[in-house]
């Protein structure tokens, strides 16, 4: 997979069509996950919650990779020194996921997500990020050199797809 920007309306016409969720805030940044065909897969949006903070939305499916570029970009490239996360108390798969990510759980959201429907807040901080440890420091090689799933919201993907052409970010 591969992450594209430039693209934001587009992507978030494709989270509307695919999710059923109408984006209403002004993101900092979207970017799309695309395939090997330039298919979207899956969306990435950053929102600023203060000077140093954000909030990091997933939906569909991303590959290591490309979670590292978002860890960079987020960290790195804007700055940000935390970034928050908020998952459906029902999405055990990726809740659990998100702690072997290196995000650190700190409390629920009532009803964050809806009528009965709470949210799990996670935070990470830029210190604390271990995607950007190493010599590396969240740096990735050529696109295709880890095609691993690493988040997946485990809805089934509709028939709707959208082509990207490959603008890198």
């Amino acid at each position: 997979m591969k992450l594209v920007s430039g693209h934001a309306a587009t992507v978030i016409d494709w989270l509307a069509k695919t999710h059923g969720v109408q984006w209403v805030n002004q993101p900092s940044l979207v970017l799309g996950a695309i395939d090997t065909g330039g298919v979207l897969r899956g969306c990435v949006i950053l929102e600023q919650r203060n000077e140093g903070a954000g909030e990091l939305h997933v939906w569909g499916q991303i590959s290591n990779d490309v979670a590292k570029q978002v860890f960079w970009i987020a960290f790195r490239k804007i700055g940000w020194r935390r970034l928050e996360c908020r998952i459906s108390r029902r999405n055990k798969t990726v809740r659990k996921a998100a702690l072997k990510w290196g995000w650190r759980f700190e409390c629920v959201a009532p009803e964050y997500f809806g009528p009965g429907e709470d949210g799990f807040q996670f935070g990470m901080t830029a210190a604390g990020c271990r995607w950007l440890k190493g010599k590396q420091d969240g740096q990735v090689k050529a696109a295709g050199t880890d095609e691993r799933r690493a988040s997946d919201a485990g809805r089934d993907q509709p028939e709707h797809e959208e082509r990207l052409s490959e603008q890198g970010v």
